[in-house]
Order: C-alpha cells, then sequence, then structure tokens
C-alpha cells in the first residue's frame, strides 16, 4: 500500500509544471527489463535505443545505412567483411567504444536474435585487427548482412565488452551505453516513470537524420517516460499539456484530442504493423497441427482490427506472411480459412480440434492489460476460441510480465506462469522480412522464438534466402514458403495496422519510422 502511494505521489508531482527542456511521453508500458538483447519487448527495446547505438539503421527509405560503422570492405570471394568505427564513439562512462566492445555485441545479438542467429551459424570467426577495426569470416557468401543487422525490433546494440560477455539468456543490468541519452537510474519509480536526460559526449554522424539512421541529435535536456496505463487519463494529460507525446494512443481516442485542438496526430510508420497469434507448440494441445489448423478457421481478422484498432482507416484484412503493401506479399497457401463470410467455418474449426485429441483442459490466453491494442486482442481471442469448443482461461498481465512469462515452455499444470496461446504484433519493416522476421523461424532445437515450432523443411526454405540476391528470387521463395507455413502454422497472421501518434503542437521535428525515435525532437517554450 505504501509503495503504491509513493507511486502515485510521484506521477502527480511528475504531471506537475512544465519545462521547455523536459519532454513527457506517455510510454506504452512499465520498463521492468533493462537488457534490450533478452527480450524483443517494444518498450525495452525504446529504452535501448536511448541509451545504446547500432552498427547500421534504416533510413526512411528503408536502406541500411551505417551508424557506429564508419567504413565497411567486403573480400573478393565475399567472405571476409572487414569494418572500422567511425572517430569519436565513447561510453557514457568515458571509456572508447573499441573494436572488441562492438564484436562482443554482434556475438551476444548473435545467440538471440532471428537474424542474428543466421549470421553466427555461417560465421567461421571474428579477429580484431586494432582498437577501431575488426573482420568477419564467413563460411559462405551473405548478401544481405547490412540489412540483418539494421533490425529495428532487435536491433544490434553495441554494450561494454564485458556487459556484451554476459551469457545471452541472463539479462543485462548495466545501462552503460554510447547513445544519445544516459538512463538516470536514480530517478526509475518502477510503475511511474523512468527518466533519461542528454548526453553531453555523444558525438553524431554528420549525415542527416533520417529515420533511425543519420545524425542522431539530442535536442532537449530531459525526457520523462510517464506510465499511464489507462487511455483516458493518458488521452487527458495530454490534452491538459501534463505531457507532450502520447506514443500509442488507440484510434478511437483520435478524433477526441483533434477535437481538444494544439495536437497533431501523426502516423510514423509507411508499412505498419501485422498483428498475430502465436501457439506455444511445445505441449499440448497446440502441439498437434490440428489444433493449430483449427485456430485458422476460429480466427476472424475483420474483428480484431474493429477491437484493437477501431478505426478502419488504420487497419486491413493481410493474410500475406510478410505484409500486405510490400515486394513480398502473396497470396499463396491462403485457403477457405480466410473467408469469413463462409458459415460452414466454426463447424470445420470444431471438427479439427475434436481430431486434434483436445481434452478439455483450460487454454491460458493472454490479455495485456495496459497495452490496448494487445488488451482488446486478447479479449477477441478469447471470445473466438470458446466458440469453436476450447474452454479458455483468459489471464490479465502487464507488458513486463507478459515479456517474463513467454519465454516459459512448461504446460501451466506444471507450471503457474505457463501458457498455450499469445497475441502480439511486429512491426512491417520486421514481418516484411523473412530473415528477420522473429515468429517465421522453425529450427527442431527449441532454440527458436517463443513459442518454438520445429519444421525442417521451412527453416531450410527460409534459410536459403540468405542467398537470394534478386527480388524476383526472393518472391518465389516466398510462394514456396508461405504455402507449406499455412500448412504447419508457426504462427496467424491477424491483421496489419498502422498506429497513430499524439504529440502537442510545440512539439517538432520527428522523424517517420518503424518506431518513434526522440533524437531531433524540439519542443517550443
Amino acid at each position: 500500500m505504501l509503495r503504491c502511494l509513493a507511486i502515485a505521489a510521484a506521477l502527480a508531482a511528475s504531471l506537475g509544471a512544465a519545462s521547455a527542456q523536459t519532454v513527457r511521453v506517455a510510454a506504452d508500458g512499465d520498463l521492468k527489463i533493462l537488457d534490450p538483447i533478452w527480450t524483443t519487448q517494444f518498450l525495452t527495446v525504446g529504452h535501448g535505443y536511448m541509451i545504446y547505438d547500432v552498427p547500421y539503421a534504416y533510413d526512411e527509405n528503408g536502406l541500411a545505412k551505417p551508424q557506429m560503422i564508419g567504413e565497411d570492405q567486403v573480400s573478393a570471394d565475399g567472405l571476409a567483411w572487414t569494418f572500422k568505427l567511425r572517430p569519436g564513439l565513447k561510453f557514457q562512462d568515458g571509456t572508447p567504444v573499441t573494436a572488441k566492445d562492438v564484436s562482443a555485441s554482434i556475438q551476444r545479438w548473435g545467440a538471440r536474435a532471428t537474424a542474428g542467429r543466421l549470421i553466427m551459424s555461417i560465421a567461421a570467426g571474428f579477429d580484431v585487427v586494432d582498437d577501431r577495426t575488426f573482420t568477419i569470416r564467413f563460411k559462405e557468401r551473405i548478401g544481405p548482412f547490412r540489412e540483418m543487422v539494421s533490425n529495428p525490433i532487435n536491433p544490434l546494440f553495441v554494450m561494454r565488452e564485458a556487459d556484451a560477455k554476459t551469457d545471452p539468456n541472463t539479462q543485462v543490468t548495466n545501462t552503460v551505453g554510447s547513445g544519445p541519452f544516459i538512463f538516470v537510474r536514480e530517478e526509475w519509480v518502477p510503475g511511474a516513470k523512468v527518466v533519461y536526460r542528454k548526453n553531453p559526449g555523444y558525438v553524431p554522424r554528420s549525415d542527416a537524420p533520417s529515420s533511425m539512421a543519420g545524425a542522431k541529435i539530442p535536442k532537449v535536456e530531459r525526457y520523462e517516460w510517464m506510465y499511464l496505463p489507462d487511455t483516458n487519463t493518458a488521452t487527458q494529460a495530454l490534452v491538459r499539456n501534463e505531457i507532450d507525446i502520447y506514443e500509442n494512443p488507440p484510434a478511437d481516442l483520435v478524433p477526441v484530442m483533434r477535437k481538444a485542438g494544439g495536437i497533431d496526430i501523426k502516423v510514423l510508420s509507411r508499412t505498419g504493423n501485422q498483428m498475430l497469434m502465436r501457439p506455444n507448440h511445445a505441449i499440448p494441445p497446440f502441439n498437434n497441427v490440428k489444433a493449430r489448423q483449427a485456430l485458422l478457421y476460429a480466427v476472424d481478422q475483420e474483428a480484431y482490427l474493429a477491437a484493437a484498432i477501431g478505426n478502419p482507416d488504420f487497419g486491413q484484412v493481410c493474410w500475406s506472411v510478410f505484409m500486405c503493401n510490400t515486394p513480398l506479399e502473396s497470396n499463396a497457401g491462403v485457403k477457405d480459412w480466410s473467408d469469413t463470410k463462409d458459415p460452414n467455418r466454426k463447424a470445420k474449426a470444431r471438427q479439427l480440434v475434436a481430431e486434434s485429441g483436445y481434452n478439455g483442459e483450460p487454454i491460458v490466453v493472454f490479455k495485456v492489460t495496459d497495452s490496448p491494442i494487445l488488451a482488446a486482442m486478447g479479449e477477441v481471442t478469447a471470445q473466438l476460441l470458446t466458440e469453436v469448443g476450447f474452454k479458455v482461461d483468459l489471464q490479465s498481465v502487464d507488458t513486463s510480465t507478459f515479456g517474463t512469462r513467454r519465454v516459459i515452455k512448461d504446460p501451466p499444470s506444471q507450471n503457474r506462469a505457463g501458457w498455450h496461446l499469445a497475441t502480439s504484433w511486429a512491426s512491417g519493416p520486421v514481418s516484411g522480412d523473412p530473415l528477420s522476421n522473429n515468429y517465421t523461424p522453425t529450427p527442431c532445437s527449441g532454440t527458436g522464438f517463443f513459442g518454438w515450432p520445429c519444421d525442417d523443411n521451412l527453416e531450410k526454405i527460409r534459410r536459403r534466402f540468405l542467398g537470394a540476391s534478386t527480388l524476383d528470387e526472393r518472391k518465389a521463395l516466398v510462394a514456396e514458403f508461405q504455402a507449406p507455413m499455412y500448412e504447419h502454422v508457426p504462427y496467424i497472421p491477424l491483421g496489419q495496422f498502422r498506429t497513430p501518434s499524439a504529440f502537442r503542437s510545440t512539439i517538432s521535428g520527428v522523424l517517420p519510422g518503424p518506431r518513434l525515435v526522440l533524437w531531433n525532437i524540439e519542443k517550443k517554450s
């Protein structure tokens, strides 16, 4: 009780007088996990972008550009890549960033990230040449290396060598990076706010800011991420000028903000995001393919979009695994289960549920309460599964708890934190890339992303994207991959959406991209 009162008092104090040197953001959850390599949670990755830097990053045109790297060179046989860091890089403790730090960071990232695992599977060795130069030797040619390490959802954040040598399965708790902002740990109030201040020692690139790439210029002295899980509270805080940015407001509250005046609504991502359903393949009933195929007949993308997004201007039905409105859009493998007008869909789902051997155990589904989109997705999932014969146990969790529980393979009957079905969403630049998409790998080693699907044939097809040098080759592989993917069902797309972000009109310099970044932003007094 005392802790709750302390948090409430801190929040109330923070929502007091505004300052031109402080920008307050209604954050997309409560920051609890500080290691952005250990998890892909949206909020933790955003924390990573504040305090760390990356070797390469995507610009607003979707091109991979050097960030910490000053120059790179590929050997004539394509088997050795040599990288030289740009000058002036240093960590927030004053120590220089060296080739050893970057090399160790690549290897830790490579043990967890989807694209990183592919890179490490063909890496023959890392050689540090001098303080600013290192080489990666490969067993086979790798074409899209820069693109793979530019992943904005599983970013390759560079840590100090000692931190980067932490076991990839153990969370790093140190927060010393070389990025444009510094985490103010002593002002962190879990459940209320996170504070960052401008890094006076950060040396930006000389090129113009462009989405995740270019010069990261910290123009504001201080950022406060406010945890405001109630959407109406967050909206009213923006209207009353108590916060400056609402990163992911519900689309149905956008008209309220527009009517209030003094607020700009922007859609930052051109491609948008993919909502998805992920079964736990490691345990019954979804270790049986028929139970997973039943889900295809149970889901209704229009229902998800209506509940989670609400505004048809921001969402669309899309069954393309690598997203619609992209070069890899495909209809391969899409069958009758996509037709929501078919009156027999529910009956087909129930038949597959029966054939799967499902015995009536409660199906644990997550409802992530502090994310309006995920909360709505959880509720729709519970309703749709109940309609086709599953007994559902809808469990309410916050964003951080979801992040810690989703890595648990055990069935709920053995571990109370276990789960059967999770819903999530992923950014378009990642979902649209077969080599970076977290949910398409199906390794039978049990080392894949949470959900742990196993299909050697699918994994072989996916790995062939490493050698696809042309768009036509990639399109052909997509068609070859997507049809058996919808037979095995590692995951299910639930619709495509773009999220608006809301800003007080005093805020300028917001960059377009797959997520909000806080460099280059200015605030008028």
